[in-house]
């Protein structure tokens, strides 16, 4: 059995626990010379897609999702289409080995997993913008965005995001408030901490560092401030450059809080996806057996009256 990387993206959430009694076989039989080749092809829920053949060189994956798991035996046996099937009754019937799948040419794709335990979305990169303390007495419930984006700075080091910072005009408005340790001997490091003029965070130094990680697209976490300035401009420059951006609607404030929910309601509108520090938290993990999922539900509780108190304050428009 071959864990073999496709090319287009990668939807497929399902544990190998998973109830699998509800599959979609075809059954295909070529007649080339004298050779007879029976294909069977079974599409799991969440996009993964299984192919059973007689014989496996030269095969090219007809599904879209982005990694296929390939079982390679001497004879597959199908009575058509409709079949259910358990997922012991598979396993014990298909008695193969696990293999890695080769190494691939093409620069977009994901590392091979051998597990169909996977995190929900593959790419996230927190994007801390401007939380600097001069603006700390300046902006509604500054704490409450603190503690959230701390949360996210823990997440991000369980699920292993990348972390994006800026700040405006260092030298007049300020450090990156110090609670969030950006940078220090034992916090979060930055894949980039650069100072601007410009109001979006898509700056060249920012734009460099996102290359540096490869061409794909992410799911890039906004947080900071203001919510109607720099938080909207940067999202705005992130769904031009065809991101995947999520507003964390308990991490980002401005100084005029009515200024919040006008913001939120635009850039909803503009195609970004507003939602909790909570709500983003599981979808990114997707599936409670990752290997991650116990250090992350311990942050969840740990945080679980911080949350509360940060959805009251920041949530309530």
């Amino acid at each position: 059995m071959v864990l073999l990387p496709m090319k287009a993206r990668f939807r497929g959430r399902q544990s190998a626990r998973a109830d699998l009694r509800t599959l979609c076989f075809s059954r295909r039989v070529e007649n080339g010379g004298s050779r007879n080749l029976t294909t069977l092809s079974i599409l799991l829920p969440g996009s993964w897609h299984i192919i059973a053949s007689s014989e496996h060189s030269g095969w090219r994956a007809p599904c879209r999702a982005e990694y296929a798991i390939i079982i390679c035996q001497d004879e597959v046996k199908s009575t058509g289409q409709g079949i259910g099937l358990s997922l012991n009754d598979f396993s014990s019937a298909l008695n193969c080995s696990v293999l890695k799948a080769p190494a691939r040419p093409f620069r977009n794709r994901l590392p091979a997993i051998e597990t169909m335990a996977t995190r929900r979305l593959v790419r996230p990169a927190l994007l801390i913008c401007d939380l600097q303390e001069k603006f700390a007495k300046a902006i509604y419930e500054y704490p409450k965005v603190i503690q959230t984006t701390q949360k996210l700075l823990t997440a991000s080091q369980i699920l292993d995001w990348p972390v994006f910072a800026t700040t405006q005009l260092r030298a007049k408005l300020g450090e990156t408030s110090a609670e969030l340790g950006l940078d220090s001997a034992d916090g979060v490091k930055t894949k980039v901490h650069a100072d601007k003029s410009a109001f979006s965070m898509w700056t060249p130094e920012v734009q460099k560092a996102f290359r540096d990680l490869g061409s794909e697209k992410r799911e890039c976490i906004i947080v900071g401030i203001e919510s109607h300035i720099c938080v909207t401009q940067t999202t705005l420059d992130l769904l031009r450059e065809g991101h995947k951006v999520y507003v964390i609607a308990d991490a980002v404030s401005s100084c005029n809080p009515q200024e919040i929910p006008i913001a939120l309601r635009r850039l909803a509108a503009e195609g970004a996806v507003v939602t909790s520090s909570e709500s983003f938290m599981y979808e990114c993990m997707g599936d409670a057996s990752i290997p991650e999922f116990k250090q992350m539900s311990s942050l969840v509780k740990e945080y679980s009256s911080k949350t509360k108190e940060s959805l009251q304050a920041l949530c309530k428009f």
